[in-house]
């Protein structure tokens, strides 16, 4: 809207109702609190026109679990194996990043999506209809 302060990108910069932008990593980064299962996390990422979370290196993890751990809530990342069990993927593409939980993955029986734990910032598998906060990003 004219006059508010916003020039012509602030749609795109708005993140999704009730979430807060994590700055430093090159691109939009949202964490929205609300607990939910990752398929609506992801479905919420889209209607912001992103997606779960792609984390590429150790930097951009620490920054995230820097972050998260304020909340002291785990969240969903774009990784998961729902498609090929053992093969993770980052929202479709191939990913050689990871960050695993000592002893993960351990796929003990229907865990096919990766969250983000807010205590030490590793990666655990979960259900996918477990209950986590949503870290989304936009390209």
């Amino acid at each position: 809207m004219l006059g508010d302060g916003c020039d012509s990108n602030c749609a795109v910069e708005t993140p999704p109702r009730g979430c807060r932008l994590i700055a430093g990593l090159g691109r939009l980064v949202s964490h929205c609190p609300g607990r939910v299962p990752s398929i609506f996390g992801r479905d919420l990422c889209a209607r912001w026109g992103g997606d779960l979370l792609t984390l590429h290196n150790f930097d951009e993890n620490d920054r995230v679990w820097q972050y998260v751990a304020t909340f002291g809530e785990d969240g969903w990342l774009g990784l998961n194996d729902i498609s090929n069990e053992a093969r993770f993927v980052w929202n479709g593409s191939p990913s050689s990043f990871r960050n695993w939980r000592q002893g993960e993955p351990d796929n003990a029986g229907g865990e096919d999506c990766v969250r983000m734990r807010w205590e030490t910032g590793d990666w655990e598998i979960r259900s996918c209809r477990d209950d986590e906060v949503i870290l989304c990003q936009k390209p």
